[in-house]
């Protein structure tokens, strides 16, 4: 059963976590082109990611694994629906058709979600931040806590860690080396 997160997120106020993910076409590809085209379009000096990890797909059935990783950068915007159509555009650009739909998911050529957006808690239609559903998914949870990146301080670290040991999901990975 999914839970909401009601805490204080130990995160600088312009730190940005994005989750990526693909599993269809050439999946590495599409993750690489996800990292260049938000560092462009949102206008960032210095990405850091996780490693590329390789998992089954979670919430239905597929042939295809999903390769899957997390980005964080810090950012000048101020408004996180404008980073959500900047992600939606980039989406659209690798080649994404549709969005799941109620809760029912497809395989995808690439899928970012804004998992964090510094400390703020957002709850509209549209955009929920923290990202409601990464709690529940170790996909997500891992790759975020593998960023090596200076803003991510330790506080920063053990909330992951903590995130990750009351995950439901203990789905095993494998590191796309």
């Amino acid at each position: 059963m999914p839970y909401t997160m009601f805490i204080e997120i130990p995160l600088p106020h312009n730190v940005v976590i994005l989750s990526i993910g693909s599993n269809l076409g050439n999946k590495l590809m599409n993750i690489e082109s996800a990292y260049q085209q938000i560092t462009e379009k949102c206008k960032i000096s210095k990405i850091y990611s996780s490693p590329v990890i390789e998992t089954s797909p979670w919430g239905y059935q597929s042939d295809n694994t999903f390769y899957n990783s997390a980005v964080a950068f810090e950012s000048n915007m101020d408004d996180p629906k404008e980073l959500l159509n900047t992600i939606q555009h980039i989406e659209k650009e690798i080649g994404r058709a549709k969005k799941s739909i109620d809760g029912i998911y497809a395989d995808r050529l690439i899928d970012i979600d804004i998992i964090f957006f510094g400390k703020v808690m957002l709850q509209e239609k549209d955009l929920q931040i923290p990202h409601p559903k990464m709690v529940e998914r170790s996909f997500v949870l891992n790759p975020i806590a593998l960023i090596d990146a200076p803003f991510l301080a330790d506080d920063f670290k053990a909330f992951m860690q903590k995130l990750i040991a009351k995950c439901p999901d203990k789905s095993e990975f494998r590191m796309n080396n």
